[in-house]
């Protein structure tokens, strides 16, 4: 890994650099392109027939294309949800852990039914000469919208709010038990019966075949009702290796070709410094790109020859807008501006015909009512959010922290340094400029070097922005008297101020700083799952209805034991359940189980 990212740190310096990509330009980058690995996606995800108001859940994996094991390359992945008018319903953006990531996706009552595609590709992959991203055909009603025209049979002139049904090509007609294809002989599936009761618990049995040992791995379980309406075919793991354009060598480069850079410690962001005139340089410009927040990322990036800058994002933060600003004296004379990441080309994607008929109406009723109980009913049944481990940037420093609320208030965060933040003094410039000094431990303060100011993680180089901020909105602040390096830029230490309510308005007036929403991955999550064998739930939910269609969604099932037991329990919805297991052995075997069972 560490050559990879050697190359691409080389191929950044001395290549030219446009909107996020690179460019080739001499042999020896055209090899070093050839020897870097190949990957693909296969997404697993709970069902291919969806209803507005209804859940969209997933699982990416990545793998090497030569060995079909799990990818360690690329960090980030992009699912995407294209119709037909071949643009994103929804785009997200998943952190790869060991090649995998989940999410969820919620669909509106804003979508109109119709048949979309779920598209997942990583960066790297699009420097591919074929189209090899993950697709597949999923089909939503909405129920709420009363005009379906756009599905509607021409046959049919009065087609009402729920009076429908889906009427699919041949191709998606065929069942998924037809088309699917297991490997029983690598894992054992098994139930205590074949039929349940309504809230009754089921014991998935999981262990290895009569000839081999359990496939040790990560995998993804989801367990959902079968629909009466016929769903396009889900593509499983068997399936999805055998496709010819999984192994293809694909990456064909030359003097002059673009590349898109993978994303190898995380998230790869991109903008560009822009001259307000001829006379100044674009190159090696410090550039400060901060994401405020409780858990804030801070970066300083520095420019190429075309005022290109990446910024590489390794580490969790919990807000959603980002601070960029050049640094310096002379940042008045630039501008700067952040890269919005490109979607793919969607212009030859091909969708599957779907229709909608009247007949219907009883089933898609049901279904409906079924899912607004539920939604009626979710504060009782929420995810939570899976716990991550920031890394803060002055982790391990000497800090010194002063909790305002312990001393006297006052006005202004001026009058409180002078008050009572020891070691740090203000530096009149002139009747409207001063800047923040701190003394260092040797005393030393007559070294030029200003401090890093932070403000929820945004650096403040306008220290009297701060200055005049009224304190009484200031919930900390922090000292470090250290000299601070951060990267090849050296502050003579840092004063930290956490605020109460985010400091992004003070900001907006200050000119040549970007303020902008930033397209962040999706929280990871513990989903919920409903449990009826704890008193407490016996007491509290039993009166609750239990209208769930998707009893579980596991999508991080780790089998390393020979044998492995889930258990989830049934809802008050009758009718035939499946369940799918997906995924990947450690050694790139595709591992795919499918067994139904009956509630009455």
């Amino acid at each position: 890994m560490k050559g990879y990212i050697t190359f691409l740190l080389l191929l950044i310096m001395t290549g030219n650099l446009v909107s996020g990509q690179a460019i080739i330009k001499n042999k020896n980058q055209i090899k070093g392109m050839e020897n870097m690995p190949q990957e693909s996606v296969f997404v697993h995800f709970n069902s291919s027939f969806l209803l507005a108001g209804e859940y969209l859940y997933y699982k990416v994996y990545c793998l090497n294309t030569k060995t079909t094991r799990l990818s360690d390359f690329s960090k980030i992945a992009y699912v995407e949800l294209v119709g037909k008018e071949k643009k994103p319903i929804f785009k997200q953006k998943i952190i790869l852990r060991n090649g995998m990531g989940n999410g969820d996706f919620f669909i509106p009552v804003t979508v109109p039914s119709g048949n979309y595609k779920i598209i997942a590709y990583t960066n790297w992959m699009r420097n591919r000469t074929e189209n090899i991203f993950f697709q597949n055909d999923i089909s939503i009603i909405n129920p709420y919208q009363k005009h379906q025209l756009p599905v509607q049979d021409k046959k049919f002139n009065h087609i009402e709010s729920i009076g429908i049904k889906a009427k699919i090509d041949k191709a998606l007609v065929e069942t998924n038990i037809n088309k699917i294809q297991t490997n029983k002989t690598l894992l054992n599936l098994t139930l205590e019966v074949e039929k349940y009761t309504k809230r009754s618990k089921v014991s998935i049995n999981l262990k290895g075949s009569d000839l081999n040992d359990i496939p040790t791995g990560n995998y993804s379980v989801s367990v959902r009702k079968k629909s009466g309406i016929p769903e396009p075919i889900k593509l499983a793991t068997l399936n999805f290796v055998e496709k010819p354009k999984l192994n293809e060598a694909g990456y064909t480069h030359y003097n002059g070709s673009n590349i898109f850079l993978p994303e190898l410690r995380g998230e790869l962001l991109s903008g560009r410094v822009i001259a307000l005139n001829d006379s100044v340089a674009i190159k090696n410009i410090p550039v400060a790109f901060s994401i405020p927040g409780d858990y804030y990322f801070f970066e300083i990036a520095h420019t190429n020859e075309l005022g290109e800058f990446y910024i590489n994002i390794d580490n969790y933060y919990s807000g959603d807008k980002a601070v960029v600003e050049v640094l310096g004296n002379n940042r008045q004379t630039y501008n700067v501006e952040l890269n919005a990441h490109s979607t793919l080309d969607y212009s030859n994607l091909k969708f599957k015909n779907f229709n909608l008929f009247p007949s219907m109406r009883d089933e898609i009723l049901q279904r409906s009512i079924h899912n607004q109980i539920e939604s009626a009913y979710f504060e009782f049944k929420p995810d939570s959010i899976a716990p991550e481990i920031p890394v803060q940037l002055f982790d391990n420093k000497k800090v010194l922290n002063y909790n305002l609320d312990d001393f006297t208030r006052f006005t202004t965060v001026r009058e409180t340094i002078l008050e009572i933040i020891k070691n740090v003094y203000i530096n009149k410039i002139d009747k409207e400029i001063a800047i923040i000094k701190i003394q260092g431990y040797n005393f030393d303060t007559n070294t030029g070097i200003l401090p890093l100011v932070f403000v929820d993680g945004i650096v403040i180089q306008n220290h009297s922005l701060i200055l005049d901020y009224d304190a009484r909105n200031i919930e900390e602040i922090s000292v470090i008297r250290d000299q601070f390096v951060f990267g090849s830029e050296t502050f003579q230490g840092v004063i930290q101020f956490k605020t109460k309510n985010g400091f992004y308005d003070q900001l907006q007036n200050e000119t040549n700083v970007l303020v902008t929403t930033i397209f962040k991955p999706q929280t990871n999550k513990n989903y919920y799952t409903q449990r009826y064998d704890e008193p407490i739930y016996k007491e509290i939910r039993t009166h609750i209805p239990d209208d769930r269609l998707q009893l579980l969604w596991f999508p991080n099932l780790n089998l390393i034991e020979m044998e492995t037991t889930i258990t989830f329990f049934t809802s008050d919805v009758a009718g035939t359940f499946q369940i799918n297991i997906e995924g990947f052995s450690k050694t790139g075997i595709p591992v795919s189980m499918q067994h139904s069972f009956y509630v009455e």
